[in-house]
């Protein structure tokens, strides 16, 4: 049994929900690199929450996100004119 000093403090559990072929890849690829799921999951959770934005930077994020979405619908919109009616199927998923 591996030993992680960083379990030793007290840990909350969480129940989560997967599909059974994702599970059974997951636990392949932790045994190929001696680990477990639950050791795996603890990684990535625990960086995942290192990434945590201050709200300045969500601010700006939302921003960047909203500049973006309004420059695609400009381009759009000088692609394909509208006039009022709605995109196409064929429109809506070109490349």
């Amino acid at each position: 049994m591996l030993y992680f000093p960083q379990w030793d403090r007290a840990m909350e559990n969480i129940t989560i929900s997967v599909n059974q072929t994702v599970l059974d890849a997951a636990r392949r690829n932790a045994a190929a690199e001696h680990a477990s799921v639950e050791y795996k999951l603890h990684e990535w959770l625990k960086d995942y929450a290192a990434q945590a934005e201050t709200p300045e930077e969500a601010a700006g994020r939302r921003k960047r996100q909203a500049e973006r979405a309004i420059a695609t619908i400009d381009y759009l919109s000088e692609k394909y004119p509208v006039n009022g009616r709605k995109f196409t199927r064929e429109e809506m998923n070109e490349r």
